[in-house]
């Protein structure tokens, strides 16, 4: 059924960012994501510039159980592209990795308080989180080919084969750019 279990995790958003003022690269955000493993679908997901952390779980999860209105409406506000993104509500199991920003009180009593059970993966098996694994690995792909040239991060072997590339040359996304890019790739992708 859908939001049943949903699997969580967090990985590097390969993509340099500027400052929306000073047009400099401020470094590579972090993204933590949510998927349903019913429905396949993003239910939630936070991208920051600080480590994931207990409050970036806590984010992606009350995103993924609440309806989504409000953060499209303030998201696509100056664009002509309103879409739909309708999976919410409480999921009954929570599949995590055995983190830090997982093992939190601030989480365990969240998930208690709302009767989540929270289930943690085998330590080192990354197929027990085969969908959100699967999902992060599509969208390093799609980052790769669809920004390789506006600020994409390479990975070392490039870069040692490139020693004059810059990637941080060619920043053109803000963070709130490359939150509306990613918004709007998952919700494409869900159609």
């Amino acid at each position: 059924m859908p939001m049943q279990v949903l699997q969580f995790d967090n990985t590097h958003f390969d993509l340099f960012i500027q400052d929306e003022e000073v047009k400099r690269s401020i470094g590579t955000p972090n993204l933590c994501a949510a998927i349903d493993v019913y429905s396949r679908m993003i239910t939630g997901f936070e991208l920051t510039l600080n480590s994931i952390n207990r409050q970036s779980v806590l984010e992606t999860l009350v995103q993924s159980i609440t309806p989504k209105d409000r953060y499209i409406e303030n998201l696509f506000s100056k664009t002509d592209y309103y879409p739909v993104w309708e999976i919410q509500g409480f999921p009954v199991i929570m599949l995590v990795d055995n983190g830090m920003n997982y093992r939190s009180e601030d989480v365990k009593r969240f998930c208690m308080e709302y009767d989540i059970i929270l289930e943690f993966a085998p330590i080192r098996t990354p197929k027990y989180k085969a969908y959100i694994e699967n999902w992060f690995n599509i969208l390093k792909e799609v980052i790769a080919f669809e920004l390789s040239e506006d600020g994409f991060r390479p990975n070392i072997r490039k870069r040692l084969e490139n020693p004059d590339f810059d990637p941080e040359a060619n920043v053109i996304f803000t963070y709130q750019q490359s939150e509306l890019w990613l918004a709007t790739w998952i919700l494409d992708e869900s159609i």
